[in-house]
């Protein structure tokens, strides 16, 4: 008699639900970043973009919006490693509808989208504090802080949560920085600047010998 268990066929046509809509539990916290994000407005991040269709196709800026806050709650702060979870990781590949955007991509529009990204941030954030999704082990925040202000009589000011926000923002920041400082120095060491460039000896021009 052979051993009883549970198959394990790679082979077979699917191995997760065929809808994304059917990866995540229905109170998962990237459905409620998708639906904050949802209400919020983005026109500032619309604003660089064509509106006539023309030029490369872009990802979606909402859809960035939600990667990175998603990304940034969770504790998830390095452009690599967001690539990475977008391959790994059911609720990022959720969240980008299976698209997998490279950490370059991902850092760029983090830098170039700073203070707008931090303004939502901040407003999802309240959100989910007021409906108590802000927590220990949900959402990667000061765990003194999230203590403190759910403490009997605690005062009730969230404006602690901009300031985790600022923090957060600019730590993903000076990751990604440090994490592509190798790749930028492998670039200049490939191309260094003309002025660095050996010069080759420039051959004196000859000599006109006068008629006899």
């Amino acid at each position: 008699m052979g051993y009883n268990f549970i198959s394990c066929d790679r082979d077979q046509q699917f191995l997760m639900p065929p809808s994304l809509n059917e990866w995540l539990p229905k109170d998962h916290l990237a459905r409620f970043v998708v639906e904050m994000v949802d209400m919020l407005d983005l026109s500032a991040f619309y604003a660089r973009r064509r509106e006539d269709g023309w030029g490369r196709a872009a990802y979606d800026p909402k859809m960035m919006v939600v990667l990175l806050i998603y990304a940034y709650a969770t504790g998830t702060r390095s452009a690599r490693k967001i690539e990475a979870r977008l391959i790994e990781d059911v609720a990022f590949r959720f969240i980008a509808a299976n698209e997998t955007p490279d950490h370059a991509t991902v850092a760029r529009f983090a830098k170039n989208h700073e203070a707008e990204l931090a303004d939502l941030f901040d407003q999802v954030l309240r959100l989910a504090a007021e409906i108590g999704l802000v927590k220990v082990g949900l959402v990667a925040l000061d765990s003194t802080r999230i203590k403190a202000d759910a403490s009997p009589g605690a005062n009730h000011s969230m404006d602690w949560i901009r300031q985790e926000v600022d923090k957060i923002i600019k730590e993903a920041r000076a990751i990604d920085e440090e994490e592509d400082r190798p790749a930028r120095a492998f670039v200049r060491r490939r191309h260094p600047p003309r002025s660095r460039r050996t010069r080759q000896p420039s051959r004196p021009p000859a000599r006109r010998q006068s008629p006899t």
